[in-house]
Parts: structure tokens; sequence; C-alpha cells
């Protein structure tokens, strides 16, 4: 979408780091809204970033692994 339609702020919400001010989130089935981000991280869900390379040197997979 384009810059500002709420993207990031949409991803930031869906891994825990803000919480919604109203409404709710849920992954299969369970609400997760108001959980920690360690907590949703562990249902795995998570955020890979535009930066090319977290860890130079390391393939997609051992990314993908680490995280």
């Amino acid at each position: 979408g384009p810059n500002g339609a709420g993207k990031s702020t949409f991803f930031k919400m869906l891994t825990g780091q803000l919480k919604p001010s109203t409404g709710a989130i849920a992954f299969r089935g369970a609400p997760i809204a108001g959980d920690e981000p360690h907590a949703i991280a562990r249902r795995g869900i998570g955020i890979k970033t535009q930066v090319p390379n977290v860890f130079d040197g390391l393939s997609v997979r051992e990314h993908v692994w680490l995280a």
C-alpha cells in the first residue's frame, strides 16, 4: 500500500510492539492483543524488515533459522 496507509502500525500491533486502543487481534482463534512480543513470537508470528542482511555472511535460510 501507499506510504501512510498503516502497514507498519498493523504489523507492530500484530507482533505486540504496539497495543491497539480498540478492537481485537486473534491468531488461530485465540486473542493475542495485549500479549507480550515474546509470547506472540513463540506462536510463530514475527516481522522481517527490509534491511538486506541482519548478519552479513549468513544465507536467508540461516537468518530464518535464527529468527
